[in-house]
């Protein structure tokens, strides 16, 4: 079953919204997914992911917030939850309440236990797709400490049913996955800083990105998609010009959000108050993650409104 929307356009990677006594904010889920439909006019979102702190999620509470946000949606934007588990038939489970809830894909991220071996891997991802009729994307993430080869990504595109690869491992990946399956399914490098140069090098027109496009727009200013029209419209110099503005912004992600990443530290804790001074819901972090302190709050409040964010 193909989603009813052409995969292009904006989708963000997307938190989960708690409470102050780190429950469900089930009210903030459905807040945000308007915020995401309406103020920032996203196509489609990733959830239940690294940014949506999956590991600290029972199997309860991912299906609830998939229900919840199936719900909120009302036709406005596609919904892609990440139904990975180390079991796979937790992970078939997922799948199956996802595709029931009326989720137009499915996300499976590499699995960060259990047999790499590529003849494994392969069994593991198709046993998925062949339990249910919704279609696939593949996040290649190096969080598990690999990265699924290009050559086993391109045997299971041939079955049809993996729409998207998020390829997330770096340029050489994105490289090598573009060679091999560029025919059968779309390769989206996530990172909004180099999207203008795969918009011109490769006309990728889907940025399945990270949390940039939520993290960098307002209902007022959404220069991400801003730069998509003007490259849809031939308006190249007007792209590079949106691009050279948003330099300080990525600098603050970079600071509070990749940087950290790369050196193993999950950023949710900055994702989350940065979405919060755009008027998300957001909340604290769960253990094992640490709380904003005092002055990581000043430091981000004085690094966001040097970029017009506070």
């Amino acid at each position: 079953m193909t989603g009813n929307r052409k995969l292009e356009g904006i989708w963000a990677a997307v938190h989960t919204p708690f409470r102050d006594d780190h429950s469900l904010d089930e009210v903030g889920i459905a807040l945000n997914i308007d915020h995401f439909a309406d103020r920032i006019g996203l196509q489609g979102i990733f959830f239940n992911g690294l940014f949506g702190e999956h590991w600290a999620l029972s199997l309860e509470e991912r299906k609830r917030i998939v229900e919840v946000s199936a719900k909120a949606t009302r036709g406005r934007i596609s919904l892609s939850p990440n139904c990975t588990h180390h079991s796979l038939k937790e992970t078939i489970d997922l799948a199956h309440h996802a595709e029931a809830a009326g989720c137009e894909y499915v996300v499976l991220m590499n699995p960060s236990t259990g047999p790499r071996g590529e003849a494994e891997l392969f069994r593991w991802f198709s046993a998925v797709a062949e339990s249910i009729k919704t279609d696939l994307f593949i996040f290649n993430t190096p969080q598990p400490g690999y990265v699924l080869s290009a050559n086993l990504i391109a045997r299971l595109a041939q079955s049809g049913r993996f729409k998207v690869l998020k390829a997330a491992g770096g340029s050489h990946e994105v490289g090598e996955a573009r060679r091999l399956v560029g025919d059968l399914m779309i390769v989206s490098d996530p990172s909004e800083g180099t999207w203008l140069g795969n918009l011109l090098a490769n006309d990728q027109t889907l940025l399945y990105a990270d949390a940039e496009p939520m993290l960098f727009q307002s209902a007022e200013d959404r220069p991400i998609e801003s730069m998509l029209q003007a490259y849809k419209q031939k308006d190249l110099a007007g792209a590079v010009a949106i691009h050279k503005q948003l330099s300080p912004m990525r600098r603050v992600y970079e600071t509070w959000v990749s940087g950290p990443i790369r050196k193993g530290v999950m950023s949710c804790a900055a994702i989350k108050y940065w979405a919060s001074k755009r008027g998300m819901a957001a909340g604290p972090v769960r253990a094992p993650l640490v709380q904003f302190s005092s002055a990581e709050k000043d430091r981000m409040d004085s690094d966001l409104r040097g970029v017009g964010v506070v």
